[in-house]
């Protein structure tokens, strides 16, 4: 039975009075300050915990866990100095200096509602023209406050302390816990925070920094959204002198969810203990490695941060191949608990055609805009470009091994129309396949008929059928916001918020949309037995902040449940973009700066350019990690040179074959040389090794080893074989 997720043991150990404010800021309260003792040593209700008040901190201490410290500066309590696991300093302020957390609040202003969303578009035309931009329907006022004050005393209960404080306007608690984790076989201690605010406002995000310490030489690594950029392979080798910085991106989406790095003295993590959608960056000070988070909060009587924990085991990860083995092993321990707080199932990287839309050059089965517009009735099947996919790009599909194809351009969509039926200021000019129109199959392709065809031909080849979709974005011409304008997420300045289009605007999953939308869904799965979608704008149209709700909060968990609602009704396979475990991760930007270095692509799958030739090393390299290269379309394939489609198609077949025993994985390596990646199953009965190199493979002595990539079995005469290169073993 899994251990429940939550490290919140003190919710309802700490009963505070509520009083209602009477203006709505956060600030110090101008008192006397408290003169606390220098070394006051204060027993909490456990025996076996310790809060020591000095004139420069509060300090909680677990024995046989750690420490944590808040700083105090002239009778001020501010944000974490502190955390030391096992009498290791995890975060430390430099030169004991502390920055406290800082709070956004809204303090007034609100956000009036369009009622005739074809009226606001001409509204739009006279008074933005053509800039993109909407009239704005009033806006909110966001102050930023600090959340520092007066120390009121503390708490215990259950496992952990509370620390009181009191603020200009309501008080906040900062919740300690000691934590435990087992990680890849070794035990992680630690502690958690949380931080609580009662009466303080309207708060919609908290603002935190925490100063990491690291050791000169420890290594450095983040998943991310967009890859294959310059300067954007997130593995450093960090030391004191270079600089080092990361931009902001969010968790869940352009960022995997959480903090990793290791060394010769052992390795750090962090993480919430519950999926939030905070936003990150890192700086580097001195020895440290600053965090910058913006946490997402729910207004209400009582507003918290999820817990934050932080983790660190001793031991000496020596080498980048330690280091990222134990990446790998928290990445499967935080996304697997994440996907069980939602209900959502993994999604295993499947070698997958990705068949882009019309305008790809080479795109051999792409209809231009003039076909769609011409087509206003589904044609007859045979004549249909489902029908042309299905009997032309299927078969190929198969023989190439693929498992997963995904039509993106199957909507219904701008495209479909001619300019003269969009809304008046839409700005048309875009004609984009991206903008949907409700929910609905193009019927210039062939309509759900034709893509029901696509479908029974695709199972009886063992492909499945993923549909590109944008569950949270419509058309700004969609009759599903003429007639449903209250459907629409609004920024905090008062337009529909559009992340920067001029064709679409975002919904929010918080109304009658999200029923819409999955009723829409499951109509379409009942008609042609489609496997799944892969869901665009998940970083953006589906992690928005909808600031006319009366508390704004991201929208990721009702983008995660909508992932849930598909898998439920027969749709398993969720690809999305963006990074993080809910659904499998894409969409990287062209291969070069990946190469080589392709263990990072961990559940994940990227593409490449347009003229960028798939290159077999990198692929087989790829799949070995359990990632995917996707191939963007059947003529680029079939122009690669023969030898190298070979071998793509010998390691997609390959992968097919043992992916049911690659649960653990463990990467192979001397210096910077990448042997290759070894896995197991769920219970070590069975391993598998993708071999780069020539290397000596341990084995039981009498395991019957196959040579999958050759298809030959043999008996193993001593505790390990000699490995050829680009070959792929299995023993069990």
């Amino acid at each position: 039975m899994r251990r429940p997720f939550t490290m919140s043991p003190l919710q309802d150990d700490f009963p505070i009075s509520i009083m209602p404010p009477k203006r709505i800021y956060l600030s110090l309260f101008i008192l006397p300050l408290v003169v606390l003792s220098a070394c006051l040593t204060v027993s909490t209700q456990r025996s076996d915990t310790r809060v020591d008040i000095s004139e420069n901190s509060i300090t909680v201490t677990f024995p046989e866990t750690g420490s944590v410290s808040l700083a105090v500066s002239d009778g001020i309590v501010k944000g974490i100095q502190r955390v030391t696991v096992q009498g290791i300093d995890v975060l430390d302020s430099p030169s004991n200096e502390n920055s406290a957390p800082t709070a956004s609040i809204i303090t007034g202003g609100e956000i009036q509602p369009v009622e005739d969303w074809a009226a606001y578009l001409i509204e739009r035309k006279k008074q933005c023209g053509e800039s993109g931009e909407y009239p704005k329907r009033g806006g909110l006022i966001i102050e930023s406050a600090t959340i520092e004050g007066r120390f009121l005393g503390y708490h215990s209960g259950g496992h952990g302390v509370a620390v009181r404080v009191a603020l200009r306007k309501g008080e906040a608690e900062w919740v300690f816990s000691p934590v435990a984790e087992k990680i890849g076989g070794e035990k992680y201690q630690g502690i958690s925070w949380q931080l609580r605010l009662k009466d303080t406002g309207k708060i919609h995000e908290v603002q935190v920094e925490e100063p990491v310490v690291f050791q000169e030489s420890d290594w450095r690594f983040q998943q991310r959204g967009v890859q294959g950029q310059q300067g954007s392979e997130e593995e450093f080798r960090l030391n004191y002198s270079d600089p080092y910085s990361m931009e902001a991106r969010k968790y869940h989406s352009r960022q995997m969810p959480y903090f990793f790095l290791a060394g010769t003295r052992g390795s750090t993590t962090s993480f919430f203990d519950k999926t939030v959608m905070a936003e990150v960056s890192e700086r580097r000070e001195g020895e440290r490695i600053v965090l910058r988070s913006r946490i997402p909060v729910r207004a209400g009587d009582r507003i918290e941060t999820p817990c934050k924990l932080w983790l660190f085991r001793q031991g000496n990860l020596s080498d980048k191949w330690d280091a990222l083995n134990e990446w790998t092993w928290i990445f499967d321990l935080v996304a697997e608990r994440y996907r069980a707080q939602k209900g959502v199932k993994v999604v295993e990287p499947m070698p997958i055609l990705f068949h882009q839309q019309q305008t790809t050059p080479g795109l051999e089965m792409g209809p231009v805009r003039e076909h769609y517009r011409e087509t206003k009735q589904i044609p007859p099947l045979g004549q249909s470009w489902f029908y042309f996919f299905a009997n032309t790009i299927l078969p190929k599909a198969q023989e190439w091994g693929i498992k997963t194809v995904e039509i993106r351009a199957a909507l219904f969509t701008d495209t479909d129309h001619d300019p003269s039926e969009f809304l008046e200021g839409s700005l048309d000019r875009v004609e984009s396949v991206c903008s949907p129109w409700g929910l609905e199959i193009s019927p210039s392709l062939g309509g759900e008929q034709g893509l029901a065809y696509v479908c029974q031909k695709a199972h009886e080849m063992g492909i499945k059928v993923l549909l590109w979709s944008t569950p949270a974005h419509q058309s700004v011409s969609s009759p599903v916001i003429r007639e449903n304008p209250n459907w629409l997420a609004w920024t905090a300045d008062g337009e529909p918020e559009r992340k920067g289009y001029l064709d679409i605007t975002g919904m929010s999953l918080r109304r009658e949309y999200f029923d819409f939308m999955t009723e829409r869904y499951r109509a379409i799965r009942a008609a042609t037995n489609f496997d799944g979608v892969w869901q665009d704008s998940f970083c953006s149209f589906g992690s928005l902040v909808d600031f006319s709700e009366p508390a704004p909060y991201p929208q990721l968990d009702e983008t995660v449940d909508l992932q849930r609602a598909l898998q439920e009704m027969g749709c398993t396979e969720i690809l999305k973009e963006g990074c993080g475990p809910f659904g499998l991760s894409s969409r990287s930007s062209g291969l070069e700066g990946c190469r080589g270095k392709e263990y990072g692509r961990y559940y994940f799958l990227y593409s490449h350019e347009q003229g960028e030739p798939l290159e077999p090393d990198s692929y087989y390299r790829t799949l070995a990690s359990k990632g995917v290269i996707e191939i963007r379309c059947a003529q680029e394939f079939e122009q690669l040179p023969q030898e190298n489609r070979e071998r793509i198609i010998r390691a997609n077949r390959d992968y097919v074959e043992v992916l049911p025993f690659m649960k653990k994985r463990r990467l192979i390596g001397s210096g910077e040389t990448w042997q290759g990646v070894e896995w197991m199953d769920t219970n070590g009965d069975a391993r598998v090794l993708y071999a780069f190199e020539p290397i000596d493979w341990k084995v039981p002595v009498g395991a019957r080893v196959r040579d999958v990539s050759e298809n030959h079995e043999f008996i193993a005469e001593t505790d390990s074989i000699r490995t050829q290169p680009w070959h792929t073993y299995c023993w069990r």
